[in-house]
């Protein structure tokens, strides 16, 4: 038995550095055994070099993209309103807390109580994840066309449809915040018109997205010319 390879009771290949350097080892003659062979058939294999370097040109464009940008802006202009009316909400809340010690909380209170935690919460959560989910998108999308890359095995359509549907929770949950807090209609109005302008273009961009997929429901698309009232 050769103790050297972890063949002894107890030994953990795993944590031995020695395994590792062996299994680097193998990859690297595999690695150098495809490019002889691409060789001799003419196949021009690109170096790591030029992979990588074609890697963070990907990254560039992905940035640069209207829709990430759109999605990292919609994230800022929700910091700066809550940041705005934070003391509305805590108003707000500091009544409801002051019913309940009066033991004044109706039904209709309390629905809008776990209402509004709610829809603060789903808002935190998807003003992130939107721009998130549509930079992979829209580089998944850039990396598909690149002679020198593996394809992502959708193109981007799994994200910009995440993408998506954070969207649309996050128009229904200011929809919401509009109904608690009527004096901020105007800044809420223009979330939500960024919102629908970076849906539309999500959609424009990715039309398969909302498409239903192995018994999946769609994204709902909204017509592009209908508005909020």
């Amino acid at each position: 038995m050769n103790e050297s390879t972890g063949d002894r009771p107890g030994h953990n290949p795993h944590n031995d550095p020695a395994f590792w350097q062996d299994l680097q080892e193998t990859f690297e003659n595999a690695l150098d055994l495809l490019h002889q062979l691409a060789d001799a058939q003419g196949i021009k294999v690109p170096s790591d070099e030029v992979i990588r370097e074609e890697e963070r040109q990907i990254d560039e464009r992905a940035y640069d993209h209207p829709l990430p940008r759109s999605a990292a802006e919609y994230a800022e202009r929700v910091n700066r309103w809550f940041r705005r009316a934070k003391s509305l909400i805590y108003g707000w809340s500091g009544e409801a807390a002051r019913a309940a010690e009066l033991d004044a909380v109706t039904e209709d209170l309390e629905r809008e109580v776990v209402e509004l935690q709610e829809a603060v919460q789903e808002i935190a959560d998807h003003r992130y994840q939107i721009h998130v989910k549509l930079l992979r998108a829209v580089r998944e999308r850039i990396r598909a066309n690149s002679p020198l890359l593996v394809a992502a095995r959708d193109a981007g359509e799994s994200s910009a449809r995440d993408a998506l549907n954070g969207i649309e929770r996050s128009i229904a949950m200011w929809m919401r915040m509009r109904e608690v807090f009527p004096e901020e209609e105007d800044g809420i109005l223009n979330l939500l018109v960024h919102l629908e302008n970076l849906r539309d273009g999500a959609v424009r961009e990715f039309p398969e997205a909302v498409l239903p997929r192995n018994g999946e429901v769609g994204v709902s698309q909204v017509d592009p010319g209908e508005r909020l009232s």
